[in-house]
């Protein structure tokens, strides 16, 4: 049984990349969809995300598909023990961190080797060994290199899943209003355009 968000036309694809573009929310796209031609010409709506809906708890749970309260990552800072955990560094004051295990003890993708393509600077790092260990990691150095990646992935994967956190990163530093991430927003409408362009026709891009 699907859920009622699930693509009609992802029911039929030989592969699908999931790609996951970390602060683009729905509104943001809706209030923006003028200059988003990639974006704008792709199907879905609203779905519901989970409490808090930071990067570290969301995005554990898209890996993990089970909620925070179940997989253990609760914020972008959290109390383990006695000391409070930087989850993104995978940091605490004055010690070395939990083993990532520990915390987050759900095995990412159901125990399977998806490959993973995400930035090269994230590999081998705790808050990567957390929400995607056991994954094919396969790093990229810039939009056009994730671009190829998935291209040459998806004929031998039935998913590959992809994690481009560059509008949120902009939104942080200008914030979400500024010209800036607006600009960022185009870039991602035309990474999407690039993925589009260089899958094959039986793969679907979510």
């Amino acid at each position: 049984d699907h859920p009622a968000w699930f693509p009609d036309g992802l029911r039929g694809a030989s592969s699908v990349v999931l790609l996951v573009i970390d602060g683009l929310g729905w509104n943001a796209l809706s209030e923006r969809r003028d200059g988003l031609p990639n974006l704008d010409s792709m199907d879905g709506g609203p779905i519901s995300t989970v409490i808090p809906s930071s990067t570290a708890p969301a995005l554990t749970s898209l890996t993990t598909g089970t909620p925070p309260s179940v997989h253990g990552v609760l914020g972008t800072r959290m109390q383990v023990g006695r000391k409070v955990l930087d989850v993104l560094r995978w940091t605490v004051r004055g010690g070395e961190p939990p083993a990532p295990r520990t915390v987050q003890p759900i095995p990412p993708f159901q125990d399977r080797a998806v490959p993973v393509v995400a930035r090269e600077l994230f590999r081998g790092s705790g808050f990567t060994e957390a929400h995607m260990r056991g994954a094919d990691f396969v790093g990229w150095w810039t939009p056009a290199t994730l671009v190829e990646h998935c291209r040459t992935l998806v004929p031998e994967h039935a998913l590959v899943y992809a994690y481009y956190e560059g509008l949120d990163l902009v939104a942080h530093v200008y914030g979400p209003a500024s010209a800036h991430c607006a600009a960022e927003l185009r870039a991602v409408d035309r990474l999407v355009g690039d993925l589009l362009d260089v899958l094959p026709p039986s793969a679907y891009l979510l």
